[in-house]
This record gives structure tokens, sequence and C-alpha cells, in this order.
């Protein structure tokens, strides 16, 4: 998901039906400039070479984000491609959680995050916890202000440290020392795996070996 504000001009976008790399191209209607939706760059006309700003954002199931958000509201677009289902994920290595940041790509693929519970990674000054939830097939992404070793105990996420409980789709210490302390969202991103290597030629996949928690 990206603000649709571009150097003080709000821009409303619409899809080409156009391809680039096999994957899906915007258009906006203020300048007919065309983007690519999985860089959030302007890659033909006025505004070229432009970035949009990536904002946090879930792909969930609606059950598990009314059960997190009650009084939610939601705009009904009229469907254009497939209806998300958890059904969708079937092929769980198709897909990842994926992230730049100071210059460099990395990706957690969905089969990787099932296996491993909870990650711990580090990406520059970066201090990361990756999760999966199997049940929503939702991914995401938290900073942690003091670096924190995450991992699963007794069905629950703890950190090491303080052995506080944590749920990671809220990204809140729901019990313990912590208890009310919430991390910081990182601007992850869902994308079908090979079309974010093709996107980012320079991108590291995590692998299990490497965890912190290792």
């Amino acid at each position: 998901m990206y603000a649709s504000e571009v150097e003080g001009q709000r821009l409303t976008f619409f899809v080409s039906g156009k391809l680039w790399g096999g994957s899906l191209v915007m258009g906006d209607k203020e300048t007919g400039s065309e983007w690519s939706h999985i860089l959030g760059k302007c890659m033909a006309g006025k505004l070229n070479g432009k970035s949009l700003t990536i904002l946090p954002a879930t792909m969930t199931t609606w059950k598990a984000w009314r059960e997190q958000h009650p009084e939610t509201t939601a705009t009904m677009i009229k469907p254009t491609a497939e209806r998300f289902t958890k059904e969708f994920l079937k092929k769980p290595e198709d897909y990842c959680l994926a992230l730049v940041h100071q210059g460099e790509a990395r990706y957690w693929r969905f089969d990787l995050l099932t296996s491993s519970g909870v990650v711990n990674d580090r990406m520059g000054d970066l201090d990361l916890v990756v999760y999966f939830d199997e049940e929503s097939k939702s991914a995401g992404a938290w900073q942690t202000q003091e670096q924190r070793t995450f991992q699963r105990k007794d069905g629950a996420v703890v950190d090491r440290e303080t052995n506080s409980i944590w749920d990671l789709k809220r990204g809140l210490a729901t019990d313990g020392k912590l208890k009310g302390t919430r991390l910081r969202a990182v601007s992850a991103i869902v994308s079908f795996t090979n079309a974010w290597k093709r996107f980012h030629k320079r991108t590291t996949m995590w692998e299990p070996q490497k965890s912190l928690t290792q």
C-alpha cells in the first residue's frame, strides 16, 4: 500500500492494463504517468523516477481483521480479480514478505516462516521480528526499539529478555513486564516470490540457519 500524494499533488491511480516484467502497471489520471506497483516507482511519464511512500499494510482474512478491529469499516470495491481466500495461498513458497531498507532488499518466504514460527532478523541498523500466522495466512514485520529475541513458548510468543507475551499480529505485549508496549510497524509488502526477485536482482533470502534465534 502506498500514499497517493507525490510532491504535494494527490494522484488518482488505476490499473493500466499493461504489464512490466509480468507485473501490474498502474497509471495516474492527473499526469498520465505509469507506475510499477511492486516498486512503487514511476517508470514513464511526467513523474518518471519519482517514488511513492510505502505505508504499513496487512493482507489477511476478513474474519481475522474483524477480530482485531471490531469497529472497522470497509470500502466495497467491485472485484476485478480472484477473491482472496486462504486457499489462494495453497503454495506458500510462491509468496513472501519483502522489505527494502537503506538500499538493501530481503524477502522471507511464507513456507520458511511457517516452519520457523517466528523469526528474528537484522537489516543494517534495523532489528526485526517477522511472523507468519498460519490460520489467517497473514505476515508482518516489526521493528524492536530495543534488541529483543522472540521465540515460541507453550503456544505463545515471548521475548527471552523479559519473558513477556506478545501478540505479533498487533505488535503488542499482552502480558508480563512489558505489557502494553507496542512495536513499530515496518513497511514490508507481500509479494509473489518470483516477482520480487525479478525486480530486486540483488535481494537476499532469509534462511532458517541465519536466524538470530539459532
